[in-house]
């Protein structure tokens, strides 16, 4: 009966030093600049090019912490829209974004759009990573009247596991 006991302790003592060993890898996403993300009041000059651009990028880092050791993880960031609309019925497909080392623009979708993904080793490869997006929003003189937009920018940062 007491060689029960001795083997329940051992198993408990084996995984307790086992978890405590073991640390957990923490992902640290930080907005650097640009937030909450801006715009002019549109002019008619902006009107007549269609669109009007943030007053600033939207800066950001990704860092890792904790443990880990040389493990390679992949950092992502994904963007999307928690609304379908801007405000009324302004779509939000005409809330544009871009990384700031891309020309392409893109358009807010509420579904998640990944932004950046780099493979990162923590203290070395990728660690941190940096960079900026920018805004934009299509106007129409026939379906944008004077109006104040709200849409809410939704970032979801993501640490994959090996």
């Amino acid at each position: 009966m007491r060689a029960v006991p001795r083997v329940l302790l051992l198993l408990a003592c084996l995984t307790l030093s086992l978890s405590g060993a073991v640390w957990a890898q923490k992902l640290t996403f930080l907005v650097t600049g640009g937030s909450p993300v801006a715009f002019p009041n549109a002019t008619e000059a902006n009107y007549d090019a269609g669109l009007v651009g943030a007053t600033a990028m939207l800066g950001f880092s990704m860092s890792l912490g904790g443990g880990g050791g040389a493990v390679s993880r992949t950092g992502i960031l994904s963007i999307r829209a928690a609304s379908a609309v801007m405000g009324g019925t302004k779509p939000i497909g005409d809330l544009q974004w871009r990384r700031s080392d891309l020309a392409t623009w893109n358009s807010l979708t509420p579904s998640d759009v990944v932004v950046q993904s780099q493979p990162m080793i923590r203290g070395g490869l990728n660690d941190p990573w940096t960079n900026s997006i920018a805004f934009r929003t299509l106007l129409s003189w026939a379906n944008d009247g004077p109006a104040t937009y709200t849409p809410t920018i939704v970032m979801t940062a993501t640490l994959t596991t090996p």
